[in-house]
């Protein structure tokens, strides 16, 4: 797995706090008092006033639906209709590579599947 910040934003504690001090008609204290505040009383929608890009590659697909199912983050994924899958990339489980009999079946049924796509 390969994971690479890509973009942020500058100052994500000023962020938070001017987008939380809306909601409290107050003023960002300038030393994260706010955000602590709001973090530790479940008022976690202002951490989304924080942004951070990340590109992540090397992971499983499966892995990467378990990601999009949750709220606090934005997804581009690369699509499978779009792009073309020569060669692509899979893992295999670890519960497989221990057993060599396993891996064999499961390399031809991914050696079947590249075909089956082209």
């Amino acid at each position: 797995m390969k994971v690479e910040l890509i973009n942020h934003t500058n100052d994500p504690i000023a962020a938070i706090e001017n987008a939380a001090s809306t909601c409290y008609d107050s003023m960002p204290s300038g030393e994260g008092k706010i955000f602590r505040h709001c973090y530790k009383s479940g008022h976690h929608s202002v951490l989304e006033f924080a942004e951070f890009s990340f590109r992540i590659s090397g992971v499983s697909r499966a892995l990467t639906h378990q990601l999009v199912r949750h709220r606090m983050a934005s997804y581009a994924q690369r699509s499978q209709r779009y792009c073309v899958e020569d060669g692509f990339e899979f893992v295999t489980p670890g519960s497989v590579l221990a057993k060599p009999e396993a891996d064999v079946i499961y390399q031809s049924v991914i050696d079947n599947i590249q075909k089956s796509y082209n």
